[in-house]
């Protein structure tokens, strides 16, 4: 059975809920895709929030919503008992998240400090790293400025000395 034009299949929408999960993995206590049934509308996430928290989270082009308060359940219902498609807008409370962040940022204060934190080092290492990479391609533009003048090369494609002869050509015409 093919999915609609324009519409990922079921295994396209199980690797974008491994994306997911590898994703936000540090900074949650578990994330694993669901063993509810996916389909070419979408699939499901079990999460369990730093704070332990358990849901499963539902994906689809729509976005991200809770639809269960324990893994592997939907509205009420666990494993195989109702598929996606047929299944209603938001989750069980409504809310539709475009993002997975902006879903764990609003349930998990938790993973807002976790991924801060982890941003915050991440800035530091590149901050460290930087001034050495900067060091690095001042170096390399030097040797590229010292290459080009020393093979002749001009870097304005000539065009000031070409405008700087034909000024003293004008003037010393204008002198004899």
């Amino acid at each position: 059975m093919s999915s609609p034009l324009g519409s990922p299949g079921a295994a396209a929408w199980r690797l974008e809920a491994e994306a997911v999960v590898a994703d936000i993995a540090p900074h949650v206590a578990f994330a694993a895709p669901s063993s509810l049934p996916g389909d070419s509308s979408g699939t499901y996430l079990n999460i369990t929030t730093l704070e332990g928290r358990q849901m499963t989270v539902r994906v689809s082009a729509g976005g991200f919503s809770i639809c269960g308060d324990k893994h592997d359940t939907c509205g009420g219902t666990s494993e195989g008992d109702t598929p996606l498609s047929s299944q209603g807008g938001g989750g069980a409370d409504g809310k539709v998240y475009e993002t997975p962040y902006a879903l764990l940022n609003d349930v998990s204060p938790a993973y807002t400090a976790a991924f801060s934190r982890a941003l915050v080092d991440r800035l530091g290492e590149l901050a460290e790293n930087g001034s050495d990479d900067e060091e690095r391609a001042e170096e390399r533009g030097k040797e590229q400025n010292d290459g080009g003048e020393r093979s002749g090369e001009v870097k304005d494609g000539g065009m000031n000395s070409a405008k700087e002869d034909g000024l003293s050509n004008m003037n010393s015409s204008e002198t004899t």
